[in-house]
């Protein structure tokens, strides 16, 4: 056995995209145990995906309940973590997160304020959470009784050195391993997942010794919001991405080809009810199908992908679009949308139907924004953010809070934004008769998103095996004994 030890915290199936695959593990195999500690570690199918690629596993449970004033403790300290970074920050970019920071989003607008004492707690919390070490000082109070584990202690103990990867800068998992790595000493990297974990999520759980940025929002977000220095910060680009392309590699066919023959596709790929109105998001599916009956949009199919993972949301979508004859319906991958549920289907067939879905498609349309709309523009697609609402919800969240003076959006300054149906229609016909302007918008979109090192691997490893953390002299098994 190895003296030292990985261990990648994958808490929901979208971080296993991320941390699990071939690329990222071939990168760090070798010298080190590596052990996946996951909610998921007890299920066959999940185990016999990555068992292969030499990673073990690790059972991480959910917190177990705790009584007062434990239980209080730690909610305090996870908003001063949040609720104050939005303060801080709110003349900086964050005002939007800022100005919801009291209200609840619920499904179609919905939505829900905060009652008068939990305002007041969190306007509290928000100039006590000014200090950035607010929140870990309460962490202190509350570590022992909410976060060990014999468990994982009987694992850690039996190595000398210990590397913690994370992807998510949130949850309660990230919570407690980020209290071990602070407590024990690990050597801890973060590899994010998407770019909230730099922007918006609050304070980072960690003093990492790596940041390893995707690109140069998240770099922009490392030093502006985290102060990091550039020793910490590595122009890694994304993990994601690089799964991609040797994905591609491997599959000549999902290589984009154009046939000025064959049916366009329009693919509109929606969101949770809760960010954006089901009511919305059908009408603009309405209008694409009127162009289509009128010929605007050319010899084109469309596709409409919602967000829609319970039952009763797909049965409302195929009593309603079912039998239309202008539209197919397409299902997310469990892999790429969902978080805590897992079939048991294999990840990596998900990731392949994922990308040809993707690929076939020449015109993306997301209801607000989505990450599957970056992959898209990866892929070569041409995407637009339809913010159209006529139901005045997003209106009433302040969602204008979220564009610049000029118009373009807070993170993704290239991306092109629709607040009409008209303006929709208008823009799919420009971008599928342009092929070249099609692709030079999505390589401009997603050049804020990717450093595409040449040497990803090399960057990775020396970020997660580095220099020793100085605590780690001693065998963990000493360190926790005296804890």
């Amino acid at each position: 056995m190895n003296k030292r030890l990985i261990i990648l915290s994958v808490p929901n199936i979208r971080v296993a995209r991320v941390l699990l695959n071939d690329y990222v593990l071939q990168a760090l195999k070798g010298n080190a145990d590596i052990v996946a500690a996951t909610p998921f570690a007890e299920d066959k199918s999940f185990q016999s995906e990555y068992s292969a690629a030499g990673v073990g596993f690790h059972q991480i449970n959910p917190l177990e309940p705790v009584r007062q004033p434990a239980r209080t403790l730690y909610t305090l300290s996870e908003l001063t973590r949040t609720v104050a970074y939005y303060r801080k920050y709110r003349r900086r970019g964050l005002q939007y997160y800022w100005s919801m920071v009291s209200k609840q989003f619920g499904n179609d607008g919905q939505d829900s304020r905060d009652p008068l004492l939990r305002r007041l707690i969190k306007e509290a919390a928000s100039i006590i959470g000014l200090w950035r070490g607010a929140w870990r000082a309460l962490d202190k109070l509350i570590g022992k009784t909410l976060f060990r584990s014999q468990s994982f202690e009987q694992l850690i103990q039996q190595y000398e050195h210990i590397t913690l990867v994370q992807a998510s800068s949130w949850g309660d998992q990230d919570r407690m391993l980020s209290w071990y790595a602070r407590h024990l000493g690990f050597r801890t990297v973060l590899v994010p997942y998407t770019t909230d974990q730099l922007w918006v999520n609050g304070y980072l759980l960690c003093d990492y010794d790596a940041v390893c940025v995707q690109g140069r929002f998240e770099e922009q977000c490392a030093r502006n919001y985290h102060h990091l220095k550039d020793s910490s910060i590595v122009h890694l680009g994304s993990m994601w991405y690089r799964t991609v392309d040797k994905i591609r590699a491997n599959h000549p066919e999902l290589n984009r080809s154009f046939d000025k023959d064959k049916k366009r596709v329009v693919l509109y790929a929606g969101v949770s009810r809760a960010y954006f109105p089901r009511e919305s998001e059908f009408q603009a599916i309405d209008a694409l199908i009127a162009a289509n009956q009128k010929k605007l949009l050319g010899n084109t199919k469309l596709v409409y992908r919602p967000y829609a993972m319970e039952a009763d949301e797909r049965a409302e979508i195929v009593k309603r679009y079912g039998n239309e004859e202008l539209i197919q319906l397409q299902w997310p991958e469990e892999a790429c949308a969902g978080l805590y549920a897992f079939s048991g289907g294999l990840i990596s067939t998900q990731l392949l139907e994922y990308i040809q879905n993707l690929v076939q498609a020449d015109v993306l349309i997301m209801s607000h924004t989505t990450s599957l709309g970056l992959d898209a523009a990866y892929l070569g697609c041409g995407v637009i953010a339809n913010f159209s609402d006529e139901t005045g919800i997003l209106a009433r969240r302040e969602t204008h809070l979220r564009f610049l003076e000029n118009g373009t959006l807070d993170f993704a300054p290239d991306l092109p934004v629709v607040h009409t149906l008209p303006e929709l229609i208008s823009l799919v016909e420009v971008l599928l008769k342009d092929d070249k302007a099609t692709k030079q918008l999505a390589e401009q979109i997603v050049a804020s998103w990717d450093y595409k090192p040449v040497d990803s691997q090399e960057l990775l490893r020396t970020a997660v095996y580095g220099k020793e953390a100085r605590h780690q002299t001693v065998a963990m098994e000493t360190v926790i004994r005296g804890y």
